[in-house]
């Protein structure tokens, strides 16, 4: 009768609902959303935990390790494991596995300059990805901080009003990647093929191995922070103006 309730309920979302199934897949994704890994990464709110969301990304990270990137524009997909894993799901606890020491090497480069990028939900669930294809491909992680962390500074900073026309071919490449990567942030981030944008071009970063490379995201940083600063000083001498119009109007 509970779980009657639960789907005609209109104040419960769709995790809440699932949660009324008998689902081995359902305890495993509930499972993984308890380890303090999240709460270090600051994935989730409080609002998250109390609406179950925690839970509900769990499930997008399972589904992650077992088949890889999908769609996940709507609820089915997730509704789908509930139903076809209800009596079984990863017994040999390899998936588990998998995502735990993916979590260990996410735990390495989480620092102050990375946790703002990390903790959104849509550039973990990337990283996720990335790391699980360099595990299929038996990758290194050598250098592996140093490649992220540059990335998500010129990420930070980069705004697509700053329009800059390289003409250096390395810049300008970068500089069209990393815009791509912004726009399949902004909008429909679990569509897959915003996903799979994102992870493309993640993935190639951190398998880099041209210095070049890394000196034109360096220089790219810069050129980013420059422009910011000029924005701000800009702002700063606005809201003076400001204030000097009200002490002469006074």
């Amino acid at each position: 009768m509970f779980y009657r309730l639960n789907l005609t309920n209109y104040n419960l979302n769709q995790q809440e609902k699932r949660n009324s199934k008998d689902s081995v897949f359902g305890d495993k994704c509930e499972a993984l959303s308890t380890y303090d890994f999240w709460e270090t990464a600051k994935v989730f709110s409080s609002a998250d935990a109390k609406r179950m969301k925690d839970v509900e990304y769990c499930c997008s990270i399972f589904i992650l390790a077992n088949e890889g990137i999908v769609d996940q524009t709507n609820g089915k997909k997730i509704n789908d494991y509930y139903d076809d894993y209800r009596d079984d799901f990863d017994k040999d606890g390899a998936l588990e596995k998998k995502i735990l020491k993916a979590m260990d090497i996410i735990e390495d480069i989480i620092d102050k300059t990375t946790i703002g990028f990390l903790s959104k939900k849509a550039q973990m669930y990337t990283l996720f990805c990335v790391i699980f294809q360099m595990f299929d491909k038996k990758k290194t992680f050598e250098n592996f901080f140093e490649k992220v962390k540059i990335f998500v500074s010129v990420y930070s900073k980069f705004r697509n009003e700053f329009v800059i026309n390289y003409d250096d071919p390395v810049m300008s490449s970068l500089y069209e990647s990393i815009k791509k990567y912004k726009l399949a942030s902004s909008e429909g981030i679990n569509k897959g093929t915003n996903r799979t944008i994102r992870f493309e071009i993640l993935y190639k970063l951190c398998n880099e191995e041209s210095e070049e490379v890394f000196q034109a995201l360096g220089k790219m940083t810069d050129d980013m922070r420059q422009r910011l600063d000029a924005k701000k000083d800009k702002k700063d001498e606005l809201e003076m103006d400001d204030i000097i119009d009200k002490e002469e109007q006074s």
